[in-house]
């Protein structure tokens, strides 16, 4: 099982890397578009629908949104701006990003005071519908305006920042699962994850801002100090958290190990991906807070 999750990590790494820096902006986007669309499969299952028809039917709803935004309001124009366009097509974006963050905020509460009586909203298949279509909507807006990213004078940059976020992600993982086996006392959320401690995820917030710094030498344009790079390094590596524990939250109501079986050793493609859908409105939002996307 562990050999089969690396050799299937490593796969998932080429294909990443392959993705942000050798395909074109067009290929990019058909396939952010064919995750968040296989994303959205797994999402129609952690609602609770079991119906092959109804399934597609919320894939199509995504497949629609993601169409209707392409046409109407796409994320590449960004850029030449984004918050201080007046330009309404611009401001869609910023404001599925927004909605999206405030619902990870909101999860906040819901999720570690899981199973509260307060807080039922995981039995509304309405509003866990309604969530996934706007997570996934923002993960497909953020993606791809932070990869079009000054693209007019350097191809690269917004590939390199992509993967300079994924990167504070991973290592916050890592460093989690290791400080947690190590010092792990204090259960974060016993009832949704009891492997999951606050010391591990203060282990990986130090990792992230390792890597996070790391970034400042590739990147030296995106921080303007070493304040900002702990601050959005944290803040990411908590929301990852709350990703991951929202999903978990989910499956547990379902009766669910895993997302899917898309990918061997690991399950599907929303336990893969769960802290990156949390994070990427946040992370969107933190470039335009520094100014990379105005």
């Amino acid at each position: 099982m562990l050999m089969q999750r690396v050799v299937t990590g490593v796969i998932l790494l080429i294909l990443v890397l392959q993705s942000l820096f050798n395909a074109s902006f067009q290929f990019f986007v058909f396939l952010v578009s064919l995750v968040t669309l296989v994303a959205g499969w797994e999402w129609s299952k952690l609602i609770g629908i079991k119906q092959y028809f109804y399934r597609m039917c919320y894939v199509w709803c995504v497949a629609i949104s993601i169409c209707v935004f392409w046409w109407y309001a796409p994320p590449y124009p960004h850029w030449l701006g984004f918050v201080t366009s007046a330009n309404w097509q611009v401001q869609a974006s910023f404001f599925i990003l927004l909605f999206s963050s405030v619902w990870w905020f909101l999860a906040v509460p819901l999720v570690l005071t899981y199973p509260s009586k307060t807080f039922r909203w995981c039995y509304s298949p309405w509003t866990i519908g309604l969530i996934g279509l706007v997570n996934l909507l923002a993960f497909w807006v953020a993606l791809i305006a932070i990869r079009g990213l000054n693209m007019l004078s350097d191809t690269q940059f917004g590939a390199t920042l992509i993967l300079h976020w994924m990167s504070i992600i991973w290592a916050a993982d890592v460093g989690a699962y290791f400080a947690g086996k190590r010092f792990g006392r204090i259960k974060l959320a016993p009832k949704v994850s009891p492997n999951k401690t606050w010391e591990g995820v203060f282990g990986g917030m130090i990792t992230a801002a390792c890597v996070a710094g790391l970034g400042w030498l590739l990147l030296p344009e995106v921080y303007q100090s070493v304040l900002q790079i702990a601050l959005v390094s944290s803040v990411l590596v908590f929301f990852s958290v709350i990703g991951d524990l929202t999903e978990s939250v989910l499956k547990r109501e379902r009766n669910l190990k895993d997302s899917g079986r898309i990918l061997p050793g690991h399950g599907g493609l929303l336990d893969r991906i769960d802290s990156l859908l949390s994070t990427s409105p946040i992370f969107a939002l933190a470039m335009i807070i520094v100014g990379l996307m105005r």
